[in-house]
């Protein structure tokens, strides 16, 4: 038998098994095109999750999961650790009423994490560590719901991280400290039944005021905290009696670098009455004395406080946010899963293919 027949077969069996090849390829759904297959919530309720009735327990994951059983109504977290907690985190489970972190690591909340829980009631963060709250992370959740957090540390509190809450029964700070705060990191709170309440809180780097457009808000305790700037307009959004306010026993840096005037707090004299008999620290440990004291005898710089432009809180919204792909199981959150476009891997399979058929002819 000729050699070039025996040849010319064998490439043909070549090209076609490469032509069928690429034809299935092409004819694959594209991972991330619309076309995966949504895993069953119960998936999680194994080693790491138990699940009774409609209450999901789970432990020491190491990924935040993209669905949950559908029935579920209340959710803790326990040692949880995960880059980020997504926008419409819980979106599969609308009828959760509980949802609650603890001892737990989050690099970051995403803007609008907490949207579309028209059930939730209680949202509890203790002794948790996160890296930043965004803009909008938690906002336009369901009247009468409480906002707790308890022993959390906080790298970066972003403008209006919590805001649009309407109708609460409580939101509570207490026993945490925040390392930089944005401007207006609490905005458009109103009618809170048992009090906006900050207390036994380090409040360490924050310029402008944190609070705006809280005027409706009702009763207002800031009593036992730490602050380590002694910024401009502060407090400007709190005014009295519309608010209930009890302010006391709050600790202010009264170095010079920190001082500032103390005249730009606020316009409200009673307000302004109340952090004046705040007490110094960042002096000599026999130093004791009252901000209004150390302001008498105080021979620093009297430095004119800056305007602050407030951005438009109306006007932000919550931005997509990526986490790095880090495991293929699907019921994982990955933010980066499915950015290929089937276009595109298309069009590499068909310029595979053209090479190879021009080699083999």
């Amino acid at each position: 038998m000729d050699c070039a027949w025996i040849r010319l077969g064998w490439v043909d069996r070549i090209s076609m098994s490469v032509i069928v090849g690429v034809v299935i390829l092409l004819c694959t759904p594209v991972p991330g095109s619309g076309h995966e297959e949504k895993p069953e919530g119960n998936d999680l309720c194994g080693m790491k999750c138990s699940c009774r009735a409609t209450i999901v327990r789970c432990f020491e994951l190491v990924h935040f999961p993209k669905f949950f059983p559908q029935n579920t109504t209340k959710i803790y977290f326990e040692q949880l650790v995960t880059e980020l907690l997504p926008a419409d985190a819980f979106k599969s489970i609308p009828m959760v009423k509980t949802i609650e972190f603890s001892r737990s690591n989050i690099g970051r909340i995403a803007g609008c994490a907490f949207d579309g829980l028209p059930y939730l009631e209680d949202l509890y963060m203790v002794r948790t560590v996160i890296g930043s709250i965004a803009t909008m992370a938690v906002s336009n959740i369901a009247p009468s719901a409480s906002v707790v957090m308890q022993y959390v540390t906080v790298t970066t509190l972003e403008t209006a991280a919590f805001s649009h809450l309407t109708n609460l029964t409580i939101f509570q700070i207490g026993n945490c400290t925040v390392h930089e705060m944005e401007p207006n990191a609490f905005s458009g709170i109103s009618n809170v039944e048992k009090g906006f309440i900050i207390t036994t809180t380090r409040l360490l780097d924050f310029n402008g005021p944190f609070l705006d457009d809280m005027q409706s808000v009702g009763k207002i305790v800031f009593t036992e905290n730490t602050m380590g700037s002694f910024p401009c307009l502060a407090l400007d959004s709190l005014v009295s009696p519309v608010n209930q306010l009890t302010i006391s026993d709050n600790n202010i840096n009264c170095t010079c670098v920190k001082l500032g005037t103390g005249d730009h707090l606020t316009e409200d004299e009673y307000v302004k009455k109340q952090l004046m008999k705040s007490m110094c620290v960042g002096l000599e440990a026999s130093e004791k004395m009252t901000v209004s004291e150390r302001l008498a005898k105080s021979s620093c710089k009297q430095t004119k406080c800056a305007s602050f432009q407030s951005r438009e809180v109306s006007r932000l919204s919550c931005k997509p946010e990526r986490a790095r792909p880090d495991d293929p199981n699907p019921n994982y959150y990955d933010g980066n899963a499915g950015n290929t476009s089937p276009i595109a891997l298309q069009t590499l399979s068909l310029l595979i293919l053209a090479s190879l058929l021009f080699i083999l002819t």
